[in-house]
């Protein structure tokens, strides 16, 4: 079983290893109280170079989540045009 704490501050790679961030937040669905969504916020070496939003996650592109990590698809990519980086391809 893993707490929210723990699960805010968990790194996020790509299934190749590709480090995204770490999640810093979740949107939960409020009836069934599941996580739609999780939002990643890029490396902090990253994020004083590059203005960014934090990444949308959608839990179906979430293959495994462990103590140590979560590991997402290979092949998400973000939205173009949106606000915020929604991770796409569900």
């Amino acid at each position: 079983m893993m707490t929210m704490k723990r699960l805010f501050q968990l790194p996020v790679q790509t299934q190749s290893g590709q480090d995204l961030g770490r999640v810093v937040d979740a949107e939960i669905h409020a009836e069934t109280h599941q996580i739609m969504k999780y939002d990643v916020a890029s490396p902090s070496l990253l994020r004083g170079l590059l203005p960014s939003q934090p990444l949308m996650i959608d839990y179906r592109q979430v293959i495994q989540i462990t103590e140590e990590k979560m590991v997402v698809e290979d092949s998400v990519q973000p939205a173009e045009g949106a606000k915020d980086a929604v991770l796409e391809n569900i």
